[in-house]
């Protein structure tokens, strides 16, 4: 996997979470520092490409606090999953938690 800081901005929404984890985790898989989001939103941000493919991960309002020490983020799962494991959860699997019908 080529993972690299990404140049410019791209737009990004919640398509998992990453728990638990802190931002010494995320900076150490991604192999640099996060950046400042939205002073009222995010504290923290970290914006990339793997392989070409735009990714996000951010805290939204304290979330990267305990008790939850969670991160939101915008990345396929297959992506998710190669580089945080068991911490990556997606939305998709969410959805089928609480659908038991499914």
């Amino acid at each position: 996997m080529n993972i690299k800081k990404a140049t410019k901005f791209h737009i990004s929404f919640r398509t998992g979470s990453i728990y638990p984890i802190d931002h010494k985790g995320i900076t150490a898989v991604l192999g640099f520092r996060g950046t400042q989001g939205d002073p009222d939103k995010v504290k923290r941000e970290w914006r990339f490409t793997v392989d070409g493919i735009p990714c996000a991960i951010w805290d939204y309002k304290g979330s990267h606090k305990a008790p939850y020490c969670q991160y939101s983020c915008y990345m396929p799962a297959a992506i998710g999953k190669e580089l945080f494991g068991d911490k990556f959860h997606s939305e998709d699997e969410y959805r089928l938690d609480v659908r038991p019908d499914v």
